[in-house]
């Protein structure tokens, strides 16, 4: 149960804005696999989420399950925000995005958290059609690439 508690606390640091605890929360060692082929290391992972929130303030994730197994957290959300903002994705091949007011709602995905030393080691978010990064892209109006 102490690692769900953790889970929920990272969730809610990252919807908040709170970097320096997102970082904090984060071993030294972390990876987050997602919808872009390469893993994010951990300043890749803050920067990115720093970007989606300076573009969508609102960003929610609404956690529909999460379960304990050895260790592994498993959780089904639900990711919405909307366009407020500038979307510039701190990587190649991606513009700046001015805000369209436009609301995204991805699918339900699934995230797998995996702590080491009471920090969370590897994310892994399987993203369905329509969800991740280019579901956002998608639902806002934006083209994916430069």
């Amino acid at each position: 149960m102490e690692h769900v508690q953790k889970a929920i606390g990272f969730l809610n640091a990252m919807e908040e804005g709170r970097w320096f605890d997102v970082f904090e929360m984060l071993d030294d060692d972390f990876k987050f696999y997602g919808s872009l082929p390469d893993p994010f290391d951990k300043g890749e992972t803050v920067a990115f989420q720093q970007a989606i929130h300076q573009a969508f303030p609102d960003l929610s994730f609404k956690v529909k399950k999460i379960e304990e197994k050895n260790k592994k957290i498993f959780i089904d959300l639900g990711v919405t925000g909307t366009h407020t903002g500038p979307l510039k994705l701190p990587f190649p091949g991606f513009k700046t995005y001015p805000p369209s007011g436009a609301r995204f709602s991805l699918p339900i995905e699934e995230a797998e958290l995996i702590f080491r030393n009471d920090k969370v080691e590897i994310i892994r978010c399987t993203t369905h059609l329509h969800g991740g990064i280019f579901g956002i892209l998608e639902q806002i109006g934006a083209e994916n690439t430069e």
